[in-house]
């Protein structure tokens, strides 16, 4: 009796070292994950000066000649860190390498005033600062331990960053019309092209035994490709995330 008790807390035993000593990897998995992005535009006051030199930056020489500039002010909030939300699969079975596909959403509202007096426009609005990102990634586990994994990634993305409210974003929606003929329709301006960026991430996973779930974290420098109108080029961003892994 004795005898089967020892056999059977030895089997026990050789079996939990067993799973202890699973690394912190799985076939395959999916999960969500969110953060924030470390990027940040001032508040400012715009009028004359900014919107004449824009118009001139853009090859609008001599637009303002009729003074239309003269009577727009545009007042903005900061946007400051905005939270990011996203989802992830990956594929960890590749010899070397494991493969990711994810995507994420970065939004922050700010608030804009916009002043004209012909037609007399007086209003502040709700703008929203918006990133979004699709990635492909390849990481490569550098330390690789019972439960607990830190590795290294980096790859391209496709980005489309919305243009932040401010002298350059508002005469690109005048063009060479009169901001006096009527009031900037800032929402339907914004146009939804995207860019080709790259991609540089470091992390730690954690996957404990048994259950099929890990926790990460990472922090990850994007390139977005963007550029004009206030839009980041660059970002840091960092996130938590869960994964079901099977």
């Amino acid at each position: 009796m004795k005898r089967n008790r020892k056999l059977g807390l030895m089997i026990a035993s050789l079996g939990l070292v067993a799973m202890m000593s699973t690394p912190a990897s799985a076939i395959f998995g999916l999960g969500v994950h969110a953060g924030m992005d470390f990027m940040s535009v001032s508040d400012k006051q715009f009028g004359v000066e900014q919107f004449t030199a824009a118009a001139q930056a853009q090859g609008l020489t001599g637009f303002n000649s009729d003074g239309a500039w003269n009577m727009v002010t545009l007042t903005r909030e900061p946007i400051d860190n905005p939270y990011l939300v996203g989802v992830h699969f990956y594929l960890d079975f590749i010899p070397v390498i494991d493969l990711e596909v994810s995507g994420d959403v970065a939004l922050q509202k700010y608030k804009v005033r916009y002043i004209t007096p012909n037609p007399s426009v007086n209003e502040e609005v709700d703008a929203y600062f918006g990133r979004v990102g699709a990635y492909v990634t390849a990481k490569k586990d550098l330390i690789d331990l019972p439960m607990f994994a830190f590795y290294l990634g980096g790859g391209l993305g496709m980005h489309f960053v919305a243009p932040v409210a401010g002298d350059e974003f508002i005469v690109d929606i005048y063009g060479v019309n009169s901001p006096l003929v009527n009031k900037p329709n800032i929402e339907d301006a914004i146009e939804r092209e995207t860019t080709l960026g790259y991609h540089a991430l470091t992390g730690i996973r954690f996957k404990p035994p048994i259950i099929p779930f890990a926790i990460r974290v990472e922090g990850k420098y994007t390139n977005t490709g963007a550029s004009g109108m206030e839009r980041p080029s660059s970002m840091l961003s960092a996130y938590a995330g869960l994964s079901l892994d099977i």
